[in-house]
């Protein structure tokens, strides 16, 4: 009888590179509160959403790129990039809500012609220490520095002509886990894997998580180099509270991911 093959989970060795890009196909949603209050009858907590009042598109493709360099056995270094620009316009999507946009408190109410456009950056750099390592396993605990941009640009032409720019960014942290586990290797070296990791996000007055749960399909290549093709599902959220504003936004669906390890 022709013996099993072993299952061997495909992984960036000492002195190797993984680079790879991912596309979230997001549902995305937000809230803005800008200033925090508004003494109008209607909405005193001035929380706006960005897909109902400023027509911010629901669904969006967002592009990632992730290169990680395995400098000892256990310990790599890694840098990640994601984002995109969205926009949207034409009359609000709620009548009879008044709401406050920028400093100088202008009065907004609903039915109105508005044009948005908000732009978003979220980028990380860390350690990844894989505490757990063998042929079938690997448990990794990553720790990183995250920096996020997002500018946020509102319009309205029969409003005066103005326009008011919001803009925040932040540097916070995120620490982790991260699991991969060998499923099936194939006779043609062809490997199936679990491919999870799990982010809290915390520091400057932010809170949040980065979740994705997935599967890896490998491939080998000459010379201990691989090829990867991943899907799944990913969550972040992202919530930052001041006293004078709030911003909140959610980027959730299915994923795609293709990587090269050498």
């Amino acid at each position: 009888y022709p013996q099993a093959v072993p299952c061997i989970l495909p992984r960036a060795k000492s002195r190797q590179w993984e680079l790879s890009v991912q596309a979230i196909f997001a549902r995305t949603r937000g809230t803005i509160a800008w200033p925090r209050r508004c003494f109008t009858n209607f909405n005193q907590n001035n929380e706006i959403d960005l897909n109902d009042i400023f027509n911010i598109p629901e669904h969006a493709t967002l592009p990632q790129f992730t290169a990680r360099y395995q400098f000892r056995p256990h310990w790599g270094v890694r840098y990640t990039i994601l984002g995109n620009e969205f926009s949207g316009g034409g009359d609000t999507n709620q009548q009879n809500q008044q709401f406050c946009f920028g400093n100088s408190q202008l009065l907004l109410s609903g039915y109105q012609d508005l044009n948005s456009k908000w732009t978003h950056t979220y980028q990380r750099v860390g350690l990844v220490y894989d505490a757990i390592s063998s042929c079938t396993t690997v448990m990794s605990v990553f720790a990183d520095w995250l920096r996020t941009d997002d500018k946020l640009e509102v319009g309205c032409q029969i409003c005066g002509g103005f326009t008011r720019i919001f803009s925040t960014s932040g540097d916070s942290a995120i620490v982790g886990l991260e699991f991969q586990r060998c499923i099936k290797t194939a006779r043609n070296g062809g490997t199936l894997s679990w491919d999870h990791k799990a982010g809290f996000i915390f520091l400057d007055d932010v809170e949040g998580w980065d979740i994705q749960l997935g599967l890896r399909y490998s491939i080998p290549l000459n010379c201990g180099r691989a090829g990867f093709a991943s899907g799944g599902y990913r969550f972040i959220s992202f919530k930052k509270s001041q006293p004078d504003y709030l911003w909140e936004n959610t980027l959730e669906g299915g994923y795609l991911e293709f990587g090269l390890i050498f």
